[in-house]
């Protein structure tokens, strides 16, 4: 029989650990009357690398941390498990240059929740808002797990 090298064992690590599947939000495109986008001075820094808790119940989807757009400059929304209002997608956000008199404009997108076949709706009909998800919410032993992070606060009665 022979030994696996350190180089194999690391490659079957690393090919059992990806199996798992992240469940994630429903994503679509920003509807043509969808949220308006703002002028920002300058892009984002580059996405920061989270560390992406347990799923705490079926129920919850991941939402990736993003750069908003936070009066003049960009602040990290972190990523967390939530409940996603029913019948709705997730449109992520988006960055786009478009020229214009006065040289190119950059334009954000903030990430926004919309009725699924929003980007199918008529012109003339309004557009309905989704409601904000909801943190997923675990009880785990008279402690409080707010969107699976791994802070726990303490019902008030335990302080």
């Amino acid at each position: 029989m022979s030994a696996l090298s350190p180089a194999g064992i690391a490659c079957a690590t690393l090919v059992l650990g990806c199996g798992e599947s992240l469940a994630t939000a429903p994503t679509g495109a920003y509807p043509a009357r969808g949220a308006e986008p703002l002028v920002v001075e300058y892009p984002p820094p580059p996405a920061q690398v989270e560390f992406v808790p347990k799923q705490p119940r079926e129920s919850c989807v991941w939402v990736d941390g993003h750069w908003n757009w936070i009066a003049r400059g960009w602040q990290w929304v972190a990523g967390s498990w939530v409940i996603a209002p029913a019948d709705c997608y997730y449109a992520q956000p988006s960055m786009v240059w478009l020229p214009s008199s006065q040289g190119s404009l950059l334009y954000y997108l903030p990430p926004r929740w919309y009725p699924k076949g929003a980007e199918q709706s008529e012109e003339d009909q309004p557009l309905e808002r989704c409601a904000e998800p909801r943190a997923c919410v675990v009880q785990t032993g008279g402690a409080v797990n707010i969107r699976g992070s791994d802070s726990i606060v303490l019902p008030s009665s335990d302080r």
